[in-house]
């Protein structure tokens, strides 16, 4: 069976996501960042386990930066596993929690780096109340398309009424 994704950013979503098992819920390295950034602003109890964020190193995809590796980050969907095996297993196959700042510099640093060959630019969100991510300018492809629907939704009530 062959199975060929239209768009880059498809791409790397099912080719990621066809990666995943029970234990790893594969993520994109924008995701990552994502949850990366987010997890190092708050508070250690205000970060459940459940969103710890594990690397497997770097993997070829198909139809993903020319076939040049592509970095592999999963969040483990059993970290409160009682099962003693579900451990040992863990430490055997070396699931470690990445340090969020290590995690933050090199999915930077990567998406810096390939973002124009992964179609993606480093994370942001306009009027970002807890200044995460609002540092960073839209690039400029994006800006035009937010000011065209900024532009054709100006004046338009949110009411429904």
């Amino acid at each position: 069976m062959v199975r060929d994704f239209i768009g880059p950013s498809i791409d790397i979503g099912f080719r990621v996501a066809s990666l995943s098992t029970p234990r790893k819920m594969m993520v994109s390295v924008d995701l990552a960042l994502l949850v990366a950034k987010v997890r190092g602003a708050t508070s250690p109890e205000d970060n459940p386990p459940m969103l710890d964020l594990r690397y497997d190193g770097k993997k070829i995809l198909k139809g993903v930066l020319d076939n040049k590796p592509y970095p592999m980050f999963w969040i483990d969907t059993m970290p409160d596993s009682e099962e003693e095996i579900s451990n040992q297993e863990a430490e055997i196959l070396g699931y470690n929690v990445s340090t969020i700042e290590n995690i933050k510099i090199f999915v930077d640093e990567f998406i810096s780096t390939h973002g124009g060959d992964l179609f993606c630019c480093l994370p942001y969100i306009i009027n970002d109340k807890a200044a995460l991510f609002s540092k960073r300018q839209p690039p400029a492809k994006h800006k035009r398309v937010i000011d065209a629907y900024s532009a054709m939704y100006d004046g338009v009530s949110d009411d429904p009424e």
